[in-house]
């Protein structure tokens, strides 16, 4: 397991924030207005990342995450969601770090039962950090990048005003000029599980 670096403290903050800013969202949703809230946490599967004109492989990581919405109809909705991931490039001391902010919007689908499954998109910017455990090297640094992201999943109520999250999210970004100008890819495959709370 890697050290959690600057970045990667700097970034776990934001998430401690976020979490505290959903909390105070949630706790006025009627004055706000804000319909659902989730959290989600699972494993970020990413596929031979380059850096540079080499790709490398990726250990299994891990994601946590949070979101806001709005009900425009019954299948539509928009929000905003928050997510974190970390894994490690196998057999070298640095790990890919990233935080994202997303406008989403979903379509979920009556099936007739109580689970209702959905699919969605979302853009916005991604935070692209290599966090290196070696004190004297010089690759590591961050970058704001433009990204994307698409999920599927499904909702399952297991009570009046709380439902389990199933889902998975492919995320992308622009390609991350850090560590003396080298370009830095990322991409994640994200399997989630959650809670999702009906705040009306």
């Amino acid at each position: 397991m890697h050290k959690v670096g600057a970045e990667g403290i700097c970034v776990m903050k934001k998430i401690i924030l976020a979490a505290a800013l959903a909390l105070v969202v949630g706790g006025t949703a009627q004055a706000a207005m804000v319909d659902y809230a989730a959290v989600y946490g699972g494993a970020t599967i990413e596929p031979n990342l380059r850096i540079e004109s080499g790709k490398f492989s990726m250990d299994t990581g891990y994601n946590v995450g949070g979101a806001l919405g709005w009900n425009i109809t019954p299948e539509i909705s928009v929000g905003v969601d928050a997510m974190f991931t970390s894994s490690d490039y196998s057999g070298f001391p640095f790990a890919l770090e990233s935080f994202s902010l997303m406008a989403t919007g979903y379509y979920s689908f009556d099936v007739g039962q109580k689970w209702r499954p959905f699919v969605g998109i979302g853009v916005g910017e991604v935070h692209v950090a290599i966090n290196n455990s070696v004190a004297s090297s010089s690759f590591a640094g961050s970058q704001f990048v433009f990204g994307y992201e698409g999920m599927a999943g499904v909702t399952v109520p297991i009570a009046s005003k709380v439902g389990v999250l199933l889902a998975y999210k492919y995320q992308g970004a622009n390609d991350a000029s850090i560590a003396s100008n080298s370009p830095i890819e990322y991409k994640s495959n994200n399997l989630s599980v959650g809670l999702v709370f009906d705040l009306n």
